[in-house]
């Protein structure tokens, strides 16, 4: 889909699939796009929001010297402003609603801190032989000998049901060192090229694989 988008946008001209993919996955452009979106609708409702302060501002000073007579549940009452915020019936069923419902946000997060998020555990063995044993994390490494040529390895591994690992370095493509210098949590978890900085003082691999 990417692709065909990319050839659209460029009005028909093939360009190679590393430019289109790059080192970008879903798991960083559905979060961003969505933290992006939800941020420009919230200035949009805090514009509106705004505008709508204004005019009852604009009309609180319009109608202050304006009385009409106010009015309980069931019978007149004394005088009031006619913009002195009232809400005559309805109040008993705002306040209702709006007590019941924090009430109920109040027990649902303290059974889910307590039954659920206190109980969470990490199986940190599992979690790394997954993680081992996928093919995925090529993308990471993507960036150094390009789209094409990290391919050639991922499908020489997944035709053959071998380690990732295994076949790069049997490749020739990274070394120990290299492999291990990008494929650490916390080069793979931030932003930007993983391992940039470890292989730019080791000469920069990456012009001699591209």
């Amino acid at each position: 889909m990417e692709y065909r988008v990319e050839q659209d946008l460029l009005g028909g001209l093939k360009v190679p699939q590393a430019a289109c993919f790059g080192i970008h996955t879903v798991r960083d452009v559905y979060p961003t796009a969505l933290r992006v979106a939800a941020f420009g609708l919230v200035l949009e409702l805090s514009d509106s929001l705004a505008a709508l302060q204004t005019e009852l501002q604009q009309h609180e000073t319009e109608f202050a010297g304006i009385f009409e007579l106010g009015r309980t549940e069931m019978q007149d009452a004394v005088p009031m402003r006619l913009r002195q915020l009232e809400l005559k019936a309805f109040l008993p069923l705002i306040a209702h609603n709006l007590l019941h419902s924090l009430e109920m946000l109040i027990n649902v997060v303290n059974l889910f801190a307590t039954h659920c998020i206190q109980r969470i555990q990490a199986n940190v063995d599992r979690c790394r032989q997954w993680l081992e044993e996928s093919h995925a994390f090529i993308t990471a490494l993507t960036p150094y000998p390009g789209y094409d040529a990290a391919a050639d390895p991922t499908k020489l591994a997944l035709r053959e049901g071998k380690q990732l690992k295994q076949v790069l370095l049997a490749s020739g493509l990274f070394t120990e060192e290299e492999f291990n210098a990008v494929f650490t949590p916390g080069q793979l978890t931030r932003p930007g090229v993983a391992g940039t900085e470890f292989l730019k003082k080791g000469g920069n691999r990456s012009e001699g694989h591209s």
